[in-house]
């Protein structure tokens, strides 16, 4: 595969993961599991193709971008690989958000091998 092929192909790939995390979140606004649902199987598919391209380091500038819910799933992703930038992440958006802070703490606590407690 050449390189510039490569290029466009891991660069549609982020770009897909990153629409689909958006398409997640507007069906859960409308609660819409069935595309819920198949939305975060598109989120995970698109995530293990990146991965086994041995290019997760081409989501990192997800972990900036301006959608929480983006950045609540690269993070989550990218935990195990890049522990100290998503867990950077996930703090703040623990700490900042009314919405996503107890999915942040779970996936901190579930990382650390931590018992969840839910208030």
């Amino acid at each position: 595969m050449d390189y510039h092929y490569q290029d466009n192909y891991m660069k549609n790939l982020v770009q897909k993961f990153e629409d689909y995390c958006l398409e997640y979140e507007q069906a859960c606004i409308l609660n819409d599991h069935k595309i819920v649902n198949k939305k975060h199987d598109l989120v995970q598919k698109t995530f293990r193709k990146i991965q086994k391209a041995n290019m997760l380091y081409e989501l990192l500038p997800l972990l900036d971008n301006e959608n929480e819910t983006v950045r609540l799933w690269v993070s989550s992703r990218l935990l195990p690989h890049y522990e100290k930038e998503s867990r950077k992440v996930l703090e703040d958006i623990m700490r900042n958000s009314a919405v996503n802070n107890s999915s942040a703490k779970i996936i901190l606590d579930t990382y650390d091998g931590k018992e969840l407690t839910f208030p």
